[in-house]
């Protein structure tokens, strides 16, 4: 609930995406939230031999499980309900899920297959150049680039250029936008296991990420991405090389004079090693 939580909108034009659907069948639930830009879908065993749709608000909801003091909980709805566990019992109003707009499908043709640990790497190490500004609202996103069996992760926003490059099992080329949002939600269900991968699937306007037991539904920035190869020099008059860690610690210490009020660049001078 909580993950599928994040995909839904607080104040959306449609009333039913305020809230997370609900699909009984064959003793599974299913839980979607969606908000037309970002779409969260999972799957749960439950005990039930019914069968059926409804829409709940998703804050109220969330914030009953969180409460209940019960392990076991017991959902029954007829467009009123009534959620109970233990000694506690809350009843909310469900919604028809007839309105609920569908999500994209899933493209088996362009599919992608990586590592779940390192994609979560590549995001979070590129997403801080992300741009926050509507300037060029495409810049808001990160590239994804595959040529030659590589991945790229690229995110720039006129200041800064962050690039990651990953060797995948692909034959073809691809390129795409994806929002920082979907990154965002994306790399906190990401796992640590080496031995767990991730599978991207590739549509014309969507994007849609399975990963532990999610699927992660996004739509795709339009808009030609700035290009970066351009901004990476190929050669260099002065070349430094030095320690990560004594280098970061040293910049922490000049950070402790630096603020919003009184910004200031970071000064670097090289001599006599």
């Amino acid at each position: 609930v909580t993950n599928v939580s994040k995909a839904v909108s607080e104040r959306a034009a449609l009333k039913s995406l305020e809230g997370i659907k609900f699909k009984l069948e064959n003793s599974m639930l299913e839980l979607t939230g969606y908000d037309l830009e970002i779409g969260i879908k999972t799957v749960i065993p439950v005990k039930s031999d019914d069968s059926g749709e409804f829409i709940l608000n998703a804050r109220l909801f969330a914030e009953m499980i969180r409460k209940m003091p019960s392990e076991e909980i017991e959902v029954s709805e007829n467009f009123q309900v009534t959620i109970s566990g233990g000694v506690t019992t809350f009843n909310i109003p469900a919604t028809s899920a007839e309105e609920y707009p569908a999500l994209p499908k899933k493209e088996e043709e362009n599919k992608i297959t990586i590592s779940q640990p390192v994609l979560k790497d590549m995001i979070n190490q590129t997403k801080f150049a992300v741009a926050v500004t509507d300037l060029k609202p495409v810049l808001k996103g990160e590239l994804f680039e595959i040529e030659n069996g590589t991945l790229t992760l690229v995110a720039l926003d006129g200041y800064r250029l962050a690039v990651r490059y990953e060797p995948i099992k692909y034959d073809g080329s691809l390129k795409f936008v994806v929002p920082a949002k979907t990154l965002s939600e994306i790399a906190a269900l990401l796992g640590e296991n080496d031995e767990e991968t991730s599978s991207v699937y590739l549509s014309k306007n969507h994007v849609v990420f399975e990963l532990n037991g999610y699927l992660v539904y996004s739509r795709l920035i339009e808009g030609e991405f700035h290009p970066y190869k351009s901004a990476i020099p190929t050669t260099c008059t002065t070349e430094v090389i030095v320690d990560r860690k004594e280098l970061i610690a040293a910049l922490e210490r000049s950070l402790i004079l630096i603020s919003d009020r009184t910004p200031s660049p970071a000064r670097c001078y090289f001599e006599n090693n």
